[in-house]
């Protein structure tokens, strides 16, 4: 028996209305399976996996689209019903969590670790019994579970827990610091680190995972996150701009340090961070077989769950979740049509991570957040290629905004004029390097004012908009501030 996402697909929104309109249930789990167990020492099982393990044209510069329109109307994903069920954190971490190449960066800020962290301590002072952080939607491989949904919750409960073994160490609770040390970094965490930091002076983004350690991240977050989850006796400097990970650590041992919990307390958080918060545990039916309709591609996946969230099963607090932005969704279909995941991970360092790097650059020579860079340069590139805007459905931008949308217009256009998917990144790399270089800054402030003086009797009839960066007035008419070269997204 199988366990089934009944919901929307991104490229039926017709079927996602008529859902909506008539108040059909979304269900994650049949009631006879509802009550399916996990924590009794169960292991998943342990087969060959690839995450780009479809093989499609990699030559079709839209094929991560088609593969949209062919997915299933009404099932995203499916699961064998027998392993679905509720497991604690402590069962997630001892199978290991990967996070895939197409997952965005960790970006909880302290909205969402001061609930956690609330969260967490009335499990351990006795104020609740258990707590449902939602559900995991996973992949069982020779390499742990390959996380697809739920990357930014167990992250965040991992750094909970580097946190705490990190306070203990403090008070000199040696005990209490290799009980959770064993949990992130294995039982024989010493000898294994010891053997990898022989000649390592410094983290770098890319890095191959650590040694026992219980969750590998994304690319972007690895140097931050190992650096974050070492003991401060062994610690090794992160060389990324990107550090969210040791803030959120850096976070969570301020508030317990400011607490002053100690001892038993220490020892009873950790403990309830590992065994009284639940997940329901959805592995995905995928066994390395291709279905056109799209149940088996985890970067379809893991986008249209994305909008079924979105319009149904979104939380209801802003400090539950973070929404995610355009550059996630366009790196996802840009890698989605990679059949190879070595292939991808290529492609994504040559092209993808050195805009990202060099995003991260401008963002903190310019003290404006790198994500807010990213958005501003694919904006500009999407005003370069003259991609004209246009009146949508609501679903075509309840995911990724209109940013999104405009994106996949453009990669529509250019397969019909015969542009391979790899030619595609191509262009978006040697556009936004340049323009992140300031070249194309100004020739795109120079193709506006041309316009701007061709249809200035059209633009004195556009209501003005103020720069938030620096107050210039501009046009209507444009996207980017004249003074400053900031992009508005909406």
């Amino acid at each position: 028996m199988e366990a089934k996402f009944d919901a929307p697909s991104t490229v039926a929104p017709g079927v996602a209305a008529q859902m909506a309109s008539s108040g059909l249930r979304i269900r994650d789990v049949p009631r006879e399976d509802a009550k399916t167990k996990l924590n009794d020492g169960t292991k998943v099982s342990k087969q060959s996996f690839n995450a780009h393990n479809l093989k499609w044209n990699k030559n079709n510069a839209a094929s991560y689209l088609e593969q949209l329109k062919k997915a299933n109307q009404n099932v995203i994903c499916t699961s064998k019903g027998t392993k679905v069920g509720k497991v604690s954190i402590d069962f997630l971490l001892r199978q290991g969590l990967r996070i895939p190449l197409f997952q965005r960066r960790y970006c909880w800020t302290s909205v969402q670790w001061k609930q956690l962290y609330a969260d967490a301590t009335a499990l351990a002072d006795g104020r609740k019994s258990s707590h449902s952080l939602g559900r995991i939607t996973c992949v069982e491989s020779g390499e742990g579970l390959v996380v697809i949904d739920g990357q930014q919750r167990n992250t965040s409960c991992v750094l909970l827990l580097a946190a705490v073994r990190d306070v203990c160490l403090k008070l000199d609770l040696l005990d209490d610091a290799d009980f959770v040390n064993r949990v992130l970094l294995g039982t024989s965490y010493e000898k294994e680190l010891e053997r990898y930091l022989v000649s390592k002076t410094e983290f770098q983004d890319g890095d191959e995972p650590l040694p026992g350690c219980c969750l590998t991240p994304t690319f972007c977050d690895r140097a931050s996150f190992f650096s974050a989850i070492l003991p401060p006796s062994k610690s090794v400097a992160s060389t990324s701009s990107w550090s969210r990970p040791l803030e959120a650590k850096e976070y969570f041992v301020e508030r317990l340090l400011k607490e002053s919990r100690e001892g038993k307390e220490l020892k009873k958080l950790a403990t309830a961070v590992l065994t009284r918060f639940q997940w329901l545990y959805f592995p995905l039916d995928v066994d390395g077989t291709v279905r056109e309709d799209g149940t088996t591609n985890l970067n379809l996946i893991f986008e249209r769950l994305a909008l079924r969230e979105a319009m149904f099963c979104r939380p209801p607090k802003v400090s539950m979740y973070a929404t995610m932005a355009a550059c996630d969704f366009i790196r996802n279909l840009l890698l989605g049509s990679f059949g190879d995941e070595k292939e991808a991970i290529k492609v994504y360092e040559r092209y993808w991570l050195a805009v990202e790097r060099k995003a991260d650059e401008v963002g903190k020579r310019e003290n404006v957040d790198p994500g807010q860079v990213m958005e501003n340069v694919l904006t500009a590139f999407l005003t370069h290629e003259r991609v004209a805007d246009r009146k949508r459905d609501t679903l075509d931008t309840m995911i990724g905004g209109n940013l999104y949308a405009l994106f996949r217009d453009w990669a529509l256009r250019v397969q019909q004029e015969g542009i391979s998917n790899l030619e595609m990144i191509e262009i978006v790399n040697k556009y936004a390097m340049e323009w992140l270089e300031g070249g194309n800054r100004v020739v795109v402030v120079q193709e506006q004012q041309r316009e701007g003086e061709e249809h200035q009797y059209a633009e004195t009839k556009k209501s003005k908009w103020s720069c938030p960066r620096c107050n210039f007035p501009n046009s209507g008419s444009s996207r980017m501030c004249t003074a400053c070269s900031y992009f508005k997204t909406t």
